[in-house]
């Protein structure tokens, strides 16, 4: 029994040696530290594939480089308007091209036209006086002062019944001062009296006082004036 005592003693020695060891290095991988080690999150997350971190595909925001031309503008689909393009006709090149202008028809631009029959007389003369010119006032706008009166009347020539006496159809000219008439001209289309040998109606009115009638002066075949209009 003495004999195996002594032996066993570097046995237990060794055992705890290697036990100590065991310890030390299981501290040595543990990193024998408090602080934990960094977070590798780097936010971004793929749900699903259990794929190892290294085999994840790298997701970048920026849009891959033959997204681009080569002076670095975007080239998506949809993204570039070619200069070309037809963009309609309100464009400035549309009128450059020869085009009428825009928000525009022919009507408008006919009705900024000044109205040939507004135009004014320089020319003021009595009846009288333009019996006296009529050759140099020939062609001219003149305001002509004169009364307007009812010239010789031209009916028709029919036996009326005893019910219908004025069955006959008028017609007379007006005349300024009795000196020569008034005749329709292209501002003024309806000028003279009609009506039967009861009743005529004239244009303008025959009012029994001197009035202005402007008007463009004519001295063939006979002097006349071709009414504009009547002055109030």
């Amino acid at each position: 029994m003495s004999s195996l005592g002594p032996a066993r003693v570097p046995v237990r020695l060794a055992a705890l040696a290697s036990v100590a060891l065991v310890s030390v290095s299981l501290g040595v991988l543990s990193g024998c530290t408090d602080t934990p080690p960094p977070s590798q999150l780097d936010g971004s997350f793929v749900i699903g594939d259990g794929a190892a971190p290294d085999a994840r595909p790298v997701l970048d925001a920026r849009p891959s480089d033959a997204a681009f031309t080569e002076d670095g503008a975007a080239a998506e689909d949809g993204a570039r308007v070619d200069a070309d393009d037809d963009l309609g006709d309100s464009g400035p090149h549309d009128a450059q091209r020869g085009d009428a202008l825009p928000g525009l028809d022919a009507d408008a631009l006919d009705g900024a036209l000044p109205d040939p029959c507004a135009r004014t007389a320089t020319i003021t003369r009595t009846a009288t006086a333009v019996v006296a010119e009529v050759v140099a006032l020939d062609g001219l706008w003149v305001d002509v002062v004169a009364t307007a009166s009812i010239g010789p009347v031209n009916c028709t020539r029919r036996a009326c019944p005893s019910d219908n006496p004025c069955c006959n159809t008028c017609t007379a000219e007006l005349l300024l001062d009795g000196l020569f008439p008034l005749v329709p001209g292209a501002c003024a289309a309806r000028v003279g009296c009609s009506g039967d040998e009861c009743n005529l109606v004239c244009s303008p009115p025959v009012l029994g006082f001197a009035q202005t009638f402007r008007g463009v002066v004519r001295s063939a075949p006979r002097p006349h004036l071709e009414l504009v209009r009547t002055l109030p």
